[in-house]
């Protein structure tokens, strides 16, 4: 009478064993759910001169679903933390190796001086992020599956400042078109998809690099020492190439059952937004003239949590 619990016990251990390592590739629904608070930094080229944005902390969802094959539809949805208001969505489409993504967002802030007081503002300045990604045909190492490079196309508003022939001006929606090849790793949504996880902790490294030409163009100048008065500098638009990115470093936890799996993860992130700008002569002691290069960098920690099933 005692054999057949034995023998029962038995073959629910070694079959729940078993069950725990089966991993089921190509998952059919993704979520993904994270918090960033952020700190921006954001060094105008005139030492008298910052930006400061309101979103310091927001959440972001993001859903993608299989629909036939290898097509996937998937949408974000990017929420302000303080205001509860959106700010940015996106839509994107997968059919096998090819992936591409749009991107519209909507930031607003203040010009301020030394003395952190503001001399003008801004409000609702568009961001549009298209992206043509690629992943390889046939990778020859894991970071080669984890890989996707492309063509990125950025158009934007941004606040800037800049000085000519001693003259200091400001622009609360500097035009910025930007056309870049790019390259992304995304580990823990690669793994997510395809199934290939263990529970296990693990390191993490997300990173989206573009390399392209941009232009920029100051369609309404004003000046910095009469905000509001309208500016008459010599040259309003600049010309050259520059670099934008988003990198993510921190820990992972994966979660491995059969039919679905979750991976938890908490690490900081750094963020170029928009492509720091390169021109000839931006610091031209010979004619006095300095374009609106600016260094936009918002960092700070990111946890998120997703399940693919």
């Amino acid at each position: 009478m005692k054999l057949f619990p034995n023998i029962f016990f038995r073959t629910v251990a070694l079959t729940t064993a078993s069950m725990s390592s089966v991993v089921f590739a190509d998952a059919s629904s993704y979520f993904s759910a994270s918090y960033s608070s952020r700190q921006n930094d954001v060094i105008t080229v005139l030492a008298s001169t910052e930006v400061e944005y309101d979103n310091s902390a927001y959440t972001r969802f993001e859903f993608s679903q299989k629909l036939y094959k290898d097509f996937r539809l998937g949408a974000v949805l990017q929420m302000d933390e303080e205001a509860n208001d959106l700010i940015g969505y996106a839509g994107h489409v997968t059919n096998g190796r090819w992936f591409v993504s749009v991107e519209q967002s909507e930031f607003s802030g203040a010009l301020v001086d030394d003395d952190g007081l503001a001399f003008a503002e801004f409000e609702d300045n568009r961001y549009l992020d298209l992206k043509f990604m690629k992943k390889a045909e046939n990778p020859v190492d894991e970071v080669g599956a984890m890989l996707s490079t492309g063509v990125q196309y950025l158009s934007y508003q941004r606040p800037a400042a800049y000085e000519q022939e001693g003259i200091e001006y400001y622009d609360t929606s500097l035009e910025n078109k930007f056309l870049a090849f790019v390259f992304e790793i995304d580990s823990v949504k690669e793994k997510m998809l395809s199934g290939g996880i263990e529970k296990n902790l693990d390191w993490y490294f997300y990173n989206t690099t573009a390399l392209g030409l941009g232009h920029l163009s100051s369609d309404e100048p004003l000046l910095r020492d009469a905000p509001g008065v309208e500016g008459d500098p010599d040259q309003t638009s600049w010309t050259g190439v520059g670099i934008a990115g988003e990198y993510e470093l921190g820990a992972v936890y994966y979660i491995s059952m059969p039919m679905f799996r979750m991976a938890a993860k908490a690490g900081y992130r750094v963020d170029l937004e928009g492509p720091v700008m390169f021109h000839g002569g931006t610091f031209d002691d010979i004619d006095d003239t300095i374009h609106p290069d600016e260094q936009l960098l918002n960092h700070g920690p990111n946890i998120s949590l997703s399940a693919a099933f």
